[in-house]
């Protein structure tokens, strides 16, 4: 049984797209990686890719969990939005 920590990163990594669960654990703990996804109807971000990676890292306590994936989506859907300007740092002047 994987402690409670383990067991949320591990649920992060099953998360996948166009295959089983037994292929899945194959093709990653073969080292396979899914390219970033490019092209003219879909371009992903190098920073979503890279969160990507992390979700197939080989051990389980370095794949990122639900809530960090969460805050992580969370900051970056407000960080690419068209108007958006960080906070302005009060301590300069």
């Amino acid at each position: 049984m994987l402690a409670s920590t383990e067991h949320m990163h591990a649920c992060v990594w099953s998360l996948r797209v166009g295959m089983d669960g037994a292929t899945t654990l194959q093709r990653v703990s073969d080292g396979y990686r899914m390219p970033r996804p490019t092209g003219r109807n879909c371009d992903c971000p190098t920073k979503v890719y890279e969160i990507m990676l992390k979700c197939w890292d080989s051990s389980p306590i370095n794949r990122p969990t639900f809530a960090y994936l969460l805050s992580f989506f969370d900051d970056y859907a407000t960080e690419s939005e068209e108007h958006y300007r960080p906070p302005e740092d009060e301590t300069a002047d």
